[in-house]
């Protein structure tokens, strides 16, 4: 059950309108990042909720989730491939994402994401 709402409608330029929505649910796990069993019990929680299928959208929308490469995804002179990195493909199981202690750590670990997950 929801017991508290925050939503924020934002249209960027000429962009779509769409929501930053924020839940609060009754019996949600509360996470404790000390606690292995939390982050399981969270990401089980999500899992029930939240599904990255776009199977149940009608077909417009559906359409209008796709992003199609344009002039403003590469630069001119040196950029052969999409400057956005598209397309994101989702996580392969719910994960809990935490902070990076620092920015050359942070570098280190994205480029290791990239370079050995990627689909």
């Amino acid at each position: 059950m929801i017991f508290f709402i925050f939503l924020k409608i934002i249209s960027i330029f000429y962009s779509s309108p769409h929501v930053h929505k924020l839940l609060w649910l009754e019996n949600a796990p509360k996470f404790d990042p000390n606690d292995k069993m939390t982050e399981i019990d969270e990401c089980n929680f999500v899992d029930q909720m939240i599904s990255c299928s776009a199977d149940s959208l009608p077909e417009n929308l559906a359409k209008l989730q796709v992003h199609k490469h344009t002039h403003t995804c590469y630069n001119k002179f040196t950029q052969k491939t999409c400057r956005f990195d598209i397309p994101y493909y989702p996580m392969r199981k719910t994960m809990t994402l935490k902070p990076f202690a620092n920015k050359r750590r942070e570098r280190n670990e994205l480029k290791y994401i990239k370079d050995n997950f990627s689909i």
